[in-house]
């Protein structure tokens, strides 16, 4: 049975998409969760709303490293260390490449890429994660292995996590802690809701064309996010799931 009852799991993005429904499904089923994104008000509403008690949240950016090297360590002034780690903070960026700057390539870098591995930096700290182990999930892209015009910096970014998770699969092992990314398609959620909105009618019907299951929910992901964070997913460390309603099948 899917649990993960007596588990502290911090989520990143958590104000919305796919990290809001990571938050609500691991507090269902026993996570205490503590949530990390810029929107204050509705992380509050969010938490309001959670099955349990003694989730936390921080309203910060999750590249900002300062802040979120102090609010990590507020997080386990209880005492209490992290299980699990998801980073679903992330930005979408679609420019050609001719028109890609330095700027808008590191910026996309410091939230999608950069931001996941200096938290799990910190995570590994003495005192902040369990010394039993525990899992870190990151919420890649079906665009870190499949390219697409005028996305040459929001599919390096997401690259450049699945691979960096592999390496940092092996190099935590040792420490029972399994690394591994999720490779999504497009789901409904305020991002890409926005996006299918941009188009015309023939713009979103190849979209929905290229999933042969149709476009997928927040909740698709997030339950094989849970899946991995929990014990029954405790042999799988250094891969790349694909959950993408059959996208890198076409």
């Amino acid at each position: 049975m899917l649990s993960l009852s007596g588990k502290k799991i911090l989520i990143t993005g958590a104000s919305s998409g796919i990290g809001k429904a990571i938050v609500e499904q691991a507090a269902e089923i026993g996570a205490k969760v503590v949530l990390m994104a810029r929107r204050e008000e509705l992380m509050s509403e969010i938490v309001a709303g959670l099955k349990g008690d003694g989730h936390q949240y921080f309203a910060v950016d999750a590249s900002d490293d300062n802040k979120v090297g102090a609010s990590l360590k507020l997080a386990v002034s209880d005492g209490v260390p992290f299980d699990g780690f998801v980073h679903a903070a992330g930005s979408e960026l679609t420019v050609p490449l001719k028109m890609l700057s330095r700027n808008a390539f590191e910026k996309v870098m410091s939230i999608n890429t950069f931001a996941a591995f200096n938290i799990s930096k910190i995570l590994i700290q003495k005192g902040n994660f369990s010394l039993g182990g525990g899992a870190f999930v990151f919420i890649g892209s079906v665009m870190a292995a499949l390219g697409q015009p005028a996305k040459t910096g929001y599919c390096a970014s997401k690259g450049a996590l699945m691979a960096g998770a592999r390496a940092m699969a092996l190099e935590l092992a040792p420490k029972r802690i399994r690394v591994n990314t999720i490779l999504p398609g497009m789901v409904k959620s305020e991002m890409s809701l926005g996006l299918l909105d941009s188009l015309d009618e023939s713009g979103v019907k190849r979209i929905v064309e290229m999933h042969p299951l149709g476009i997928g929910e927040v909740t698709d992901v997030a339950n094989v996010a849970l899946f991995l964070l929990s014990d029954l997913g405790r042999w799988i460390t250094g891969t790349s799931l694909w959950v993408d309603g059959g996208y890198s099948a076409m």
